[in-house]
């Protein structure tokens, strides 16, 4: 993942001419190359594997299909989920054609996008529950700490929190 961003940054740096942070990435990958060579887990892969993450251009070892099915998702739902939000960020004509009936697209306040809206968050939960579930398969000693909705999250120390809860808080409650 980290060799897919220096890749990427430096084509950007590359076409905005900006050399000082091409070549600090092009040195950046060069070294992510060689720790990758040397990892002897690496080198278990096929060579044609080792080859297309070496260029830098996969983001993951493994294909979105092996972690579709490692995730146990239904791939079939994954896919149509995938197709209609992919088709919805990306420049691509879904994203435009047909916005403006009934006042999508325009930020007015309309059942379809809210529909959608329904929809990623629905499959944010869901696919979060099925993460913190293997989580704590993974860590079992933070199972009797679980509240579900009534979990709380800390911060940390003062200095973390935005200023609002700063001046809400009080000091006396940190």
């Amino acid at each position: 993942m980290h060799l897919n961003d220096c890749t990427r940054r430096v084509r950007l740096f590359e076409t905005t001419g900006d050399t000082k942070q091409h070549a600090d990435f092009l040195t950046e990958a060069e070294d992510l190359r060689r720790r990758l060579k040397q990892n002897s887990w690496f080198g278990t892969l096929s060579d044609r594997r080792q080859k297309d993450l070496l260029a830098g251009q996969t983001l993951t070892i493994s294909s979105k299909d092996q972690q579709i099915e490692a995730a146990g998702m239904d791939k079939s739902e994954f896919d149509t989920i995938w197709q209609l939000f992919s088709q919805h960020v990306h420049i691509q004509p879904l994203s435009f054609y047909r916005m403006e009936p009934n006042g999508r697209g325009t930020g007015m306040l309309n059942d379809t996008d809210l529909a959608y809206i329904g929809l990623a968050l629905k499959k944010c939960t869901e696919i979060m529950s099925v993460c913190t579930d293997r989580m704590v398969e993974l860590f079992p000693d933070v199972a009797p700490v679980r509240q579900g909705k009534a979990s709380k999250f800390a911060p940390g120390p003062r200095a973390n929190l935005p200023k609002a809860m700063k001046r809400s808080r009080g000091r006396s409650a940190l």
